[in-house]
């Protein structure tokens, strides 16, 4: 069984020097070439920057991409409602 985890995804943040969603696409992509038979996503805390709804749109479509049922688990930055209206909890 193959997990892959990915934390502190902070999609949204402007204190980095690049965009998050770059970031966190170039990750999935590389992950994709691997052709692993993913059991899981782990999404662990701060997936999000200021817990919006857009941004968790973008954090899902791009974990999407990699076909496995994603568990996310609550960060700091994450806003508990959103989180489990974009992740079906």
């Amino acid at each position: 069984m193959m997990l892959i985890q990915l934390g502190d995804l902070h999609i949204g943040a402007d204190w980095v020097q690049v965009d998050p969603r770059q970031t966190l696409s170039a990750t999935i992509d590389a992950i994709r070439t691997l052709n692993l038979p993913l059991a899981a996503v782990l999404a662990l805390g701060d997936l999000t920057e200021h817990g919006t709804d857009a941004e968790y749109a973008a954090a899902r479509a791009q974990l999407d991409r990699l076909g496995a049922p994603i568990y996310p688990a609550v960060g700091n930055r994450d806003d508990r409602r959103a989180l489990r209206r974009h992740f079906g909890l």
